[in-house]
């Protein structure tokens, strides 16, 4: 009897804003839903501000590989976030976590290698940001485009401009009156005139009525 062997076609989208670094040990995390439903292409769990698990948004559940470092080791605790096109990267956190099905008023939750956790998140509340504030990009560092978060406590006129470490001009990305909240511009490593940038740190400076803030980013080819 000629046996057939199927080959299966399916495979894995790979995360384009979110970027890990595989490792030998890691958990297992299952995402059964998020409440609200909210909008979203990708989903990240971070330690210590750094990106240990993604996936791409296909369908429920969600299981996440997070190559995360045991506490005793000097590992933080993980946090959630989602990223999207309109709204760019969004914490999440956990709402219920089994085993157990315990409710989890904290927004993250220990590291525990080898272990399976299925969890559902919620989206935190978004509140008017009381001060200006230059968050984290994603990924960082990164090739060859980032994401830049960050809010503005009250609607003005607003700058955003990255610069090399001389000091020197690179990239106007925004300069326009915005209203208050949070907002995401994406930098695609080219300056003022589109041509692409050198590898190397980077600074974006963000600008709004007399007060600033400064983010250092690498950008890695």
């Amino acid at each position: 009897m000629e046996s057939i062997i199927l080959q299966s076609t399916l495979t894995i989208q790979k995360p384009q804003q979110f970027v890990f670094e595989d490792k030998p040990n890691y958990e297992t995390i299952m995402i059964d839903s998020i409440e609200g439903n909210p909008d979203y292409s990708e989903i990240g769990i971070f330690q210590d501000d750094v990106c240990i698990g993604a996936r791409v948004f296909e369908a429920y559940p969600i299981q996440i590989l997070a190559y995360s470092t045991p506490v005793d080791e000097g590992g933080g605790q993980l946090s959630f976030m989602l990223f999207s096109e309109n709204k760019g990267a969004v914490s999440v956190s956990p709402a219920t976590i089994r085993p157990g099905n315990y409710d989890a008023n904290e927004s993250t939750i220990e590291p525990e290698q080898f272990g399976f956790r299925v969890l559902t998140l919620k989206t935190n509340d978004q509140q008017t940001p009381s001060v200006l504030a230059l968050h984290s990009n994603y990924p960082n560092p990164f090739n060859p485009s980032t994401t830049i978060n960050f809010s503005l406590p009250t609607k003005a006129q607003t700058r955003l401009v990255i610069y090399n470490v001389r000091g020197q001009k690179v990239k106007v990305l925004l300069s326009d009156t915005l209203d208050c909240g949070n907002h995401s511009v994406v930098w695609n490593g080219r300056d003022d005139s589109n041509r692409p940038v050198a590898s190397g740190i980077y600074l974006a400076r963000l600008e709004q009525s007399g007060a600033t803030k400064i983010s250092k980013m690498m950008l890695m080819k």
